[in-house]
């Protein structure tokens, strides 16, 4: 799971800034999950 966080932190750091912040969340979330 981690390299798929880490996947979509890089796939949000080539987004715009929102995108960024919203995929951001998204991994905390599932971070707090796991």
């Amino acid at each position: 799971m981690a390299a798929t966080l880490m996947e979509m932190l890089v796939i949000a750091n080539s987004q715009t800034p929102r995108r960024r912040q919203r995929l951001v969340l998204v991994a905390e979330v599932l971070g707090l999950e796991l």
